[in-house]
């Protein structure tokens, strides 16, 4: 292996191909035939790579900036290998998903290098014509996801018959289309937002001597345990594809506490409606009402996917997410300085043999971090040992008021920088990830909660005593009638919409640089027993890269030249300068001996009409 021996600039290797010096397309070429039989594999693995730069970055410290250099040019990398693949390939390559042999000897997860870039946050290749080419057409449906063995997946361009007819045009299987499935989602969950408000509005209603639940009761709860089991579902799904890492996201948190704080209440209203006695029932219902209240800010945050499709709401969302990550570093710095003075205040006001209450001083201390400081209690001889509990309370005003807050104010700042930077490039990331999530984690055949239910009490258990066809069938019977209304707004929609009468992907201009030899190359060999990984030895490929070393010399003798060039001009011109500068003091001083001479002829000449005045 060889080095490049100088240092490069991330931004120099995500230039273009015919412009960047580094990642040329000599180069690109090289890890195209390196791939052999397996080119399709050449994207997953950069991707690989990126992550295990990214990874020893954070392990190895010193050579923080390098491995990261390292990361950027594999996703650079992948990023022009894709860009190489003829349109008709496309679809192909982005959805086969592969697996690899980890460290303990068991086999990874299948993921496709699309669902990998958005697994790693990878911006820039996800930004690339290709990836949105791949995104867009998923999120309007004009590619569809279909399922095969082995955890396989293909996107394949939908077709449908060119009639304008309503019926030639109504596919249960259009419920699914990341696009409309949004849409159905959100319209559902403003219904939910409307029950839950009915269901709140005045819980005394609701207390009657039956002890039964109302309608609205019976809606709202019926909804929240779909919504519960679908995102168990989706969250069981991602942690067996992607690990434990998915699971710590922000839609992710804000859903696992609002369908906790909704199971708590549900839990003490059935325990309320059993309860032989009719006080504790009223306060069980009591209690149940205070806690399906708390879920009032959680359910309308979730409003805000509605409009996240817009780039400055998306963007901002984004900020948001990335400031609240960000505080984490703050609330860690906080709980360490309050535990100690929290502590030291609660020892002191025991010194004197009568020990106060620590809730109190915790409050007093939460207060002063909301500028309602309390120095009247601290000024109290006897129970916090003068003047020390004034001290303590007095330093920690000034940790947090002066550092910590300023210390929150920069992350705040940074987080927006970072976001605001690469806005449209975050953006594309933030999208992806949306629309790839609404297709990898459901199933085939897709129940929008709250109709899961119904999927898992009648349709889930025939599987297991019907064939596939019969299964199928079901589920579009049974879809077409759950779904009728949206599904036929989607069939009016797209009898007049024009990627139905042609296919969207052969209208696309393919611009990409195709590959080198025949065009069929990216179909592996069938001879034999197995696959060729590379048909190149490793030496020929390496006499094809470009000498970065030369390069890079001719570079900076440029870089040189340009520099003398620009000394020369500047000296001249200083040249030029300093001979104007003396021909300006000349003519000034030239116009300054002129003007002497001409006061001494005046004056000579008013001295000879005074002599003559006085001859006279």
């Amino acid at each position: 292996m060889e080095l490049i021996p100088d240092e490069v600039d991330i931004e120099q290797l995500k230039l273009p191909e015919v412009k960047n010096q580094v990642i040329s397309p000599d180069t690109v070429s090289v890890f195209v035939d390196a791939g052999g039989d397996c080119r399709d594999a050449v994207p997953f693995c950069l991707l690989k790579l990126k992550e295990h730069f990214k990874s020893e970055a954070l392990e190895d410290q010193s050579d923080y900036d390098e491995h990261i250099c390292r990361s950027v040019a594999c996703e650079a990398l992948a990023r022009y290998v894709v860009r190489r693949v003829d349109a008709e390939r496309l679809p192909k390559l982005l959805s086969k998903r592969f697996s690899y042999v980890e460290s303990d000897g068991d086999n990874s997860t299948p993921s496709s290098v699309l669902e990998l870039a958005i697994d790693l946050h990878a911006t820039f290749f996800l930004s690339s014509d290709e990836a949105q080419t791949a995104i867009t057409s998923l999120w309007s449906g004009s590619w569809i996801q279909v399922h095969a063995d082995k955890e396989q997946i293909e996107y394949l361009p939908y077709s449908k018959g060119a009639g304008h007819s309503l019926l030639s045009h109504f596919d249960p299987s259009r419920i699914g289309v990341p696009k409309y499935q949004n849409y159905l989602r959100i319209v559902i969950w403003l219904g939910f937002l409307a029950i839950y408000s009915l269901s709140v509005q005045s819980p005394t209603e609701q207390l009657n001597p039956e002890k039964t639940f109302d309608f609205w009761e019976v809606l709202l709860y019926g909804m929240s345990i779909s919504f519960l089991l679908e995102e168990a579902n989706k969250v069981f799904k991602s942690v067996r594809n992607q690990g434990m890492s998915s699971v710590f996201s922000f839609w992710t948190i804000i859903n696992t506490v609002t369908y906790l704080l909704l199971t708590i209440a549900f839990t003490l209203r059935i325990a309320g409606i059993f309860s032989l006695n009719d006080t504790s029932s009223e306060n069980l219902h009591m209690l149940s009402f205070e806690f399906l209240s708390l879920t009032s800010p959680l359910i309308w945050i979730k409003l805000l996917p509605i409009f996240d499709g817009f780039l400055w709401i998306g963007t901002m969302e984004l900020v948001v997410i990335r400031m609240i990550r960000e505080s984490f570093i703050f609330f860690l710095l906080l709980t360490v300085f309050f535990a100690g003075h929290a502590q030291a205040l609660f020892a002191l006001d025991a010194a004197d043999g009568e020990q106060g209450s620590f809730t109190s001083i915790c409050k007093m201390l939460l207060r002063s971090l909301f500028g309602d400081a309390d120095f009247d209690t601290l000024s109290h001889h006897q129970r916090f040992g003068q003047p020390f509990g004034e001290i303590i309370f007095y330093v920690w005003n000034v940790v947090t008021i002066l550092i910590l807050m300023n210390v929150l104010v920069a992350l705040y700042a940074s987080s927006y920088e970072g976001v605001t930077d690469d806005a449209v490039n975050e953006f594309m990331a933030f999208f992806a990830g949306k629309t790839i999530s609404m297709i990898r984690t459901p199933d085939q055949y897709v129940y929008i909660a709250p109709f899961n239910l119904i999927e898992g009490l009648f349709i889930a258990p025939l599987e297991y005593f019907v064939n596939k066809k019969t299964y199928r069938k079901i589920n579009r019977w049974t879809l077409s009638i759950l779904f009728f209304i949206p599904l036929s707004i989607i069939a009016t929609l797209e009898a007049n919409d024009h990627f139905t009468k042609t296919k969207f992907w052969k209208s696309l201009i393919d611009t990409r640089i195709p590959f080198d030899g025949e065009g069929d190359a990216f179909d592996p060999a069938t001879e034999g027993e197995e696959y060729v990984i590379s048909k190149h030895s490793f030496n020929a490929l390496k006499s094809r890269l470009p000498d970065n070393s030369k390069t890079l010399e001719k570079s900076f003798d440029k870089s040189f030249k340009n520099l003398a060039d620009e000394l020369k001009t500047y000296y001249s011109l200083s040249e030029k300068i300093q001979e104007d500068i003396k021909r300006v003091e000349t003519i000034l001083a030239e116009k300054k001996e002129g003007g002497v001479k001409e006061d001494n002829r005046s004056k000579s000449s008013q001295g000879n009409q005074k002599n003559k005045k006085n001859k006279k």
